[in-house]
């Protein structure tokens, strides 16, 4: 889900910046700009889902995926209806959701887990082809039907509209640069050609390591992506995997019955998942298996003193008060013995 807030007309300065970058790439000076929209905000409210429909591969190794996407906008620049599909092959692909494409919504560069190769600290290199295609239902384009409120310039528009796109990304550590060539439907009467164009995205991932102590317990390492959001709820499914590590294995009881075979077995499972790096599992596993340790030697002074203060309770006898109390007899009883010899003599 998206809102995206902005205004179209000269307060935007669009005259001003395509005119700037036409000089600074001494290109052919930009016109048309007397028939510009009068001036007019724009709420855009925008969703998509996305789906990864098909994987192939494990990350470092050579794979594929196809992903899905569904989706609309509703304001009075945009209001359309999408769907479309990409394909996407080569080595140490991203688990993100597809490359980002000039359309509102279009940003999924966000890795979606910590197994992706600008997160993951091993693999990070990546390189593949990629191709998508994606039609719309075009109901409102501010930019071909005019201004909303005021009459301005218009065309008739089509109402369906398709895009088809390739091309290839490359992945260096926390570094992602995409070209694609995108072929985009006529999207007015009259229009001569079809739209070819080239797009160039440059991403860059950065990863918050953070440290915070879970029921004073375990310190865990984890982390977290601010490039962007997107859909897969990154921040929840870190505090369910931190909820559900706490209700399993870091009550005091547990902990202490953890052996390596179990705390090797867990942390694979969650490297499994993504849920964290390997180098976060061999942290882990070593942090797991001190306070284990330590849980089992706090436990165990934990009992003792429970039942220490069960049997007095119960006035009970401890052990050490009946070893006491032997030592007191037979003090007494050496005591009698060498009193009846002195009356015999």
């Amino acid at each position: 889900m998206e809102i995206q807030l902005g205004i179209v007309g000269p307060v935007s300065f669009a005259e001003e910046t395509q005119s700037l970058v036409h000089e600074l790439l001494a290109s052919q000076r930009p016109n048309g700009w007397d028939n510009q929209l009068k001036n007019e905000p724009g709420l855009a409210i925008i969703y998509e889902r996305k789906l990864r429909l098909l994987q192939g591969g494990d990350s470092g190794e050579p794979g594929f995926d196809v992903i899905a996407h569904l989706g609309g906008t509703l304001d009075n620049v945009y209001t359309y209806a999408n769907t479309g599909m990409e394909v996407r092959a080569g080595w140490n692909i991203p688990t993100d959701f597809g490359d980002a494409l000039i359309r509102p919504a279009g940003d999924t560069n966000a890795p979606v887990n910590a197994l992706d190769p600008r997160l993951s600290g091993k693999n990070g290199f990546g390189l593949y082809v990629f191709s998508s295609v994606s039609g719309r239902v075009v109901l409102r384009d501010i930019f071909l039907d005019g201004n909303t409120f005021t009459d301005s310039h218009s065309v008739d528009k089509k109402y369906f509209v398709a895009d088809v796109a390739a091309g290839v990304s490359l992945v260096i550590h926390h570094v992602k640069l995409s070209y694609a060539q995108v072929l985009r439907t006529k999207e007015f009467k009259g229009q001569p050609d079809n739209h070819s164009f080239g797009s160039i995205t440059i991403s860059f991932s950065w990863r918050l390591r953070f440290a915070e102590e879970l029921n004073g317990l375990i310190s865990i390492k984890s982390y977290n992506t601010n490039h962007s959001t997107d859909g897969s709820g990154s921040t929840e499914r870190r505090k369910i995997m931190f909820d559900l590590i706490k209700k399993t294995i870091l009550t005091s009881v547990g902990l202490a019955a953890m052996t390596k075979d179990k705390v090797e077995e867990l942390v694979k499972a969650l490297m499994e998942k993504g849920e964290i790096t390997e180098n976060e599992g061999e942290e882990l596993i070593d942090d797991l298996l001190k306070k284990s340790e330590q849980a089992r030697k706090d436990l165990e002074i934990k009992v003792e003193d429970t039942v220490q203060k069960v049997l007095k309770k119960m006035d009970v006898a401890t052990k050490k008060e009946i070893a006491r109390l032997e030592k007191k007899v037979r003090n007494l009883e050496k005591k009698k013995a060498s009193g009846n010899k002195t009356s015999m003599s």
